[in-house]
């Protein structure tokens, strides 16, 4: 293909997604007609009409929001509830136990209705958590509505799960005399960052590589990256680099399937959670699995939830794909009663601008700029081809 442009990108794909035919640019230096990352972010969310978990006025952090995934929200009730028309007030001291936020908002002697106003960036079937005190509350969320009793103290419960779209909602709280709120959490499992490798950097331009980046996640083509054999998989052995809680025991029994380490560990009747150090070398792109045993893995990898389905026997369980910097992260392990624990095995894959261009199939410089006509160009393809967000 002739030309300095992107024309052709992503309008020829081969059997078994062979990859992005296109002119490559040539253009390193920034132009009055390349696009900035900033820019091609907002493009981003209107161009797959993501419009709806955006506010009236928009600003920069708005459209990452959308971008970045992460859909665990708290809402503080004393910040969100309505001042002005709910019978209730915001009280600073904790003689129902400790709170959260700068107060907790406490009704009346007699029952009375709160409301709070949040805004949600991304839609999904949310799990809602409430921080509150009385018996007989009455929550009403999306489609939904929940009785909730925590007694004469704040406490936190999971009420159940919703489904609510991307944008405005309005929770209406009944609560019974001297009933109080702290706080509300609701919370899916992130989506995968849309993003390039090193984040968005809303005044730098957009190149090539990073171009790369950002249409292999929406493609959900990041998979596909090879196994960086250079580094090699690194083997952690949870009974040796994990500090083990009273609740676990490190064994060799051979009766519940193979396992790789000299022992692996074994919950009793309540169960554990152990906390499992990873040290990586570089930042890039890495395999996470588990050789695991128990009805149901939860994880959290520094923070993130991560819920599999379990096995009977040890066996893989594939964490998944994450974009890790260097340094220190925690994977916490929730192990079912009688559930066991093996190894953790981390796999690098190659992940320079250059290896995205080649899974996707660019060609060219990957420093290269991209103009505001070709990034158009790119995001009619790429939604046309685009499946839904995982």
């Amino acid at each position: 293909m002739k030309g300095n442009g992107l024309i052709g990108l992503l309008t020829v794909l081969l059997l078994l997604h062979a990859g992005i035919v296109m002119g490559a640019p040539q253009k390193t230096g920034e132009t009055d007609d390349t696009v900035k990352q900033g820019e091609f972010a907002a493009k981003l969310v209107s161009a797959f009409r993501w419009e709806k978990g955006l506010p009236k006025e928009p600003a920069e952090k708005d459209y990452l929001a959308i971008l970045g995934g992460k859909r665990t929200f708290k809402f503080e009730a004393e910040d969100y509830y309505s001042v002005k028309t709910d019978d209730a007030t915001v009280l600073k001291y904790p003689l129902y136990g400790p709170f959260s936020g700068r107060g907790w908002v406490s009704g009346v002697a007699v029952p009375t209705t709160v409301h709070l106003k949040v805004f949600l960036p991304l839609e999904g079937e949310y799990t809602l958590s409430v921080a509150a005190k009385g018996d007989g509350q009455s929550w009403s969320v999306g489609d939904k509505a929940f009785k909730v009793s925590t007694g004469k103290s704040l406490r936190e419960v999971v009420a159940g799960s919703v489904y609510l779209p991307a944008g405005p909602q309005e929770i209406t709280i009944g609560l019974p005399p001297e009933g109080g709120i702290d706080y509300m959490i609701l919370a899916a499992p992130s989506l995968t960052p849309i993003e390039p490798l090193g984040g968005w950097r809303s005044t730098s331009p957009l190149r090539l590589g990073e171009l790369a980046e950002v249409a292999a996640v929406l493609l959900g083509w990041e998979k596909e990256l090879a196994p960086d054999k250079t580094y090699g998989p690194k083997i952690i052995a949870v009974s040796e680099a994990a500090e083990l809680p009273p609740t676990v025991a490190a064994t060799d029994v051979k009766l519940y399937g193979q396992f790789s380490a000299d022992k692996w560990i074994r919950a009793g009747y309540g169960g554990a959670t152990v906390e499992v150090p990873l040290t990586l070398d570089k930042d890039g792109v890495y395999d996470l699995k588990i050789r695991f045993m128990g009805d149901k893995l939860a994880a959290r990898l520094d923070g993130e939830k991560i819920i599999k389905a379990g096995k009977p026997s040890l066996d893989w369980v594939e964490l998944g794909l994450y974009r890790l910097e260097q340094g220190s992260h925690k994977l916490q392990l929730d192990i079912p009663p009688d559930g066991g624990v093996d190894v953790v095995v981390v796999e690098k894959r190659k992940s320079s601008p250059a290896d995205y261009m080649e899974l996707v199939g660019l060609h060219g410089d990957p420093a290269a700029v991209v103009s505001r006509a070709e990034a158009e160009k790119v995001l009619t393809s790429l939604v046309e081809r685009f499946k839904g967000r995982k």
